[in-house]
């Protein structure tokens, strides 16, 4: 009887175990859906919920010859109380402290071997900042002082991706983002939208595979995307795909879909019509044509979308305008622009707001701008006008915020900063 038990025992471990070793394990990454309802949203939604309104910064950059900064902000990186302003018009990353003063910069235009001949693309890590010479077919790498360490040739990596303009680093390899337009077919090796190399031993990756059906006549990439380093890992999204990509030191995938149910606008439509046919004809009014920046925080996801058809612009009637009344001019040009949307997805949640355009009224009830992030970071730009100031030659506040704090620290900046200063950076905290 005991023999028949045992036998009995050791026949069932045996199929329990030999079907765990059959079991197949599921190891495809879960693609989660943002499902996004413009219809929904919140005309001048207040984001003061999602905000950390203990914490801000009204930092009026330090104005001087050597510390002068263009118009063509790209980026901007906030670390260990240091701002880094990566400025295109200057091919310039500068440096100054969390009060504005100027520290340092990178800018090194030439031939040379420790030169660039542009900053085709800029960014930061804990430890290094990247700057990619497109031009000079070359990296160069430097601490957080700005002071250069070194140079990588990317000479054979371009000749093995389409026309790259945008690169990103997670640990030890550098990401080149794929920004072909109106091409068919790759000039060089498989046409592949991301490809990889390892700095330290050069081994060369691709990932995802172009379809020249899908946007045949738009950039891969967002014009505006950023590629904010997030827990060791990066997000990307591929423009008109609705589609967000993670990237991590081994491997990328998809992990969010963009929703818009039936106001995505139709392939077909971006196969057979110009960009600036679909922005202005009222035909394509009910569609979301454009997703033109994506941040990736700490904890939100923030796009910024366009849905319904652009109002036309008599530019030479405009022009009149701002030269008698450039604020109520703007204002103006702010209430007629309502195509504009952002979506914060909480990643933790799960849950969507969903704003035409948006306020913080703790810090001021002006409509917001979010420029840039970085990690629980987000960034508006203010650049200085004339027409902005009183008789006086003093700059107001265009509202009174709820915070006494904020208001006073906008008071101390604006008394002393001129129609010629450099732009005043604002910087706020997400909740966590």
């Amino acid at each position: 009887m005991k023999n028949n038990i045992y036998i009995v025992t050791f026949i069932f471990f045996s199929i329990f175990i030999f079907g765990c070793k059959n079991e197949k394990k599921d190891t495809t990454p879960t693609i989660k859906t943002i499902s996004v309802d413009v219809e929904k949203a919140e005309k001048d939604k207040d984001i003061s919920d999602i905000m950390d309104t203990s914490f801000f910064k009204v930092v009026a950059l330090q104005t001087s010859q050597e510390s002068l900064v263009g118009g063509k902000i790209k980026g901007i990186f906030y670390r260990n109380d240091k701002l880094y302003i990566w400025e295109e018009q200057t091919n310039s990353l500068f440096m100054f402290d969390s009060n504005g003063k100027y520290l340092n910069k990178i800018h090194s235009v030439g031939e040379g071997p420790n030169d660039y001949r542009a900053m085709s693309s800029v960014r930061m890590t804990k430890d290094r900042i990247y700057v990619f010479d497109k031009g000079g077919s070359k990296i160069l790498y430097y601490d957080v002082d700005c002071n250069l360490l070194g140079t990588i040739s990317v000479k054979d990596v371009l000749k093995k991706v389409f026309n790259t303009n945008e690169v990103f680093v997670i640990n030890d390899r550098l990401y080149f983002a794929d920004q072909l337009l109106n091409e068919s077919k790759a000039k060089y090796g498989d046409p592949y939208k991301l490809c990889s190399m390892d700095m330290v031993s050069g081994g060369f990756n691709k990932y995802l595979p172009y379809n020249t059906q899908d946007a045949p006549s738009y950039n891969f990439y967002l014009r505006d995307q950023q590629y904010s380093i997030i827990n060791d890992s990066v997000r990307l999204m591929c423009c008109k795909t609705d589609t967000v990509y993670v990237a991590t030191k081994d491997n990328v995938s998809a992990e969010y879909i963009l929703d818009f149910g039936d106001k995505s606008l139709p392939k077909n439509m971006i196969q057979e019509n110009s960009i600036k046919e679909i922005k202005t004809n009222p035909q394509y009014n009910r569609y979301v044509y454009d997703i033109t920046n994506m941040m990736d925080t700490d904890r939100y996801l923030i796009f910024r979308l366009t849905y319904g058809s652009m109002p036309k612009i008599d530019h030479k009637a405009l022009t009149e305008s701002l030269k008698k009344d450039r604020k109520g001019t703007m204002e103006n040009l702010r209430n007629r622009n309502t195509n504009f949307y952002y979506v914060f997805y909480d990643k933790n949640t799960g849950n969507t707001i969903v704003a035409n355009d948006m306020i913080m009224s703790n810090f001021g009830d002006n409509r917001s701008f979010i420029s840039f992030s970085d990690g629980s970071y987000i960034f508006n730009i203010e650049n200085i006008h004339s027409a902005f100031f009183n008789k006086e030659g003093k700059k107001e506040s265009a509202s009174i915020p709820q915070n006494k704090a904020y208001q006073n620290a906008l008071n101390e900046v604006y008394s002393s900063i001129t129609p010629q200063s450099n732009p005043i950076i604002h910087i706020y905290k997400l909740k966590q």
